[in-house]
């Protein structure tokens, strides 16, 4: 997410493994928000880890306006997308192995549907 411009935001529950170029250190940039900026909302992150050394990029935000709770940045050991989509134990979603879906993951049925008719 880049910028939060007001309002009620929540982000709960997410991770990002992307790479990101930065040119400056006081970028505001980070792997899970850019900026956050001083403007009486209510933000809410929790649970949240990225690969990015920065996860949030520049915070302005009070302690009053903003609760931050367990979010990580420069985290090396991250879940596979499938480990986190597929919730139930059939494992709905499968790797996109022949490349159907720009390699994001897919669901099963799509799979053997694009495998049968070839």
């Amino acid at each position: 997410m880049g910028y939060i411009s007001g309002g009620y935001v929540n982000v709960n529950n997410c991770y990002n493994q992307a790479s990101l170029n930065i040119a400056s250190q006081d970028a505001k940039v980070g792997g899970i928000i850019g900026w956050i900026p001083n403007n009486n909302q209510q933000t809410r992150i929790t649970n949240c880890a990225t690969t990015i050394t920065k996860a949030i990029g520049l915070n302005e935000a009070t302690t009053a306006n903003a609760t931050i709770t367990n979010v990580l940045g420069g985290q090396t050991n991250l879940p596979s997308v499938l480990s986190v989509v597929n919730t139930d134990r059939e494992g709905v979603f499968i790797e996109d192995s022949q490349n159907t879906n720009n390699r994001y993951p897919i669901l099963k049925w799509q799979m053997e549907y694009f495998n049968r008719n070839q």
